[in-house]
């Protein structure tokens, strides 16, 4: 017998959290991908500026952060809804995590890359 499929999570990971799109506060959105538990730490210490939350134990493993991961939601937006695009991507490159701008249409065709 085979095992269900994951259910659909559009472009968030199926097992990995956090992982996927998140709203800036001025709108935008950046994509970003923890692969680890010492990524999770810097995290929480250079992005969301707590380094409690990296061993609160809710949180303290990947599985535990997906499966609670609308409680999760709310801390990362309660962080990322006070800052900027931009200053959610330097924190992100700060701690050395992957991350990049979600451009929308005008984005794209503004784009450097295209223009090239």
């Amino acid at each position: 017998m085979k095992a269900p499929p994951p259910p659909r999570n559009g472009a968030s990971h199926a097992t990995i959290y956090p992982y996927g799109p998140f709203k800036a506060g001025d709108g935008g959105t950046v994509m970003l991908g923890l692969q680890n538990d010492r990524e999770w730490v810097l995290f929480c210490e250079v992005v969301l500026e707590n380094q409690a939350l990296a061993k609160d134990e809710r949180f303290d493993k990947n599985f535990k952060r997906n499966e609670k991961r609308d409680e999760l939601l709310s801390i990362i937006d309660a962080c990322f809804n006070k800052l900027t695009t931009e200053q959610v991507i330097a924190k992100l490159d700060q701690a050395q995590i992957a991350n990049a701008r979600l451009n929308d249409m005008q984005g794209l065709w503004n784009h450097d890359q295209l223009k090239a």
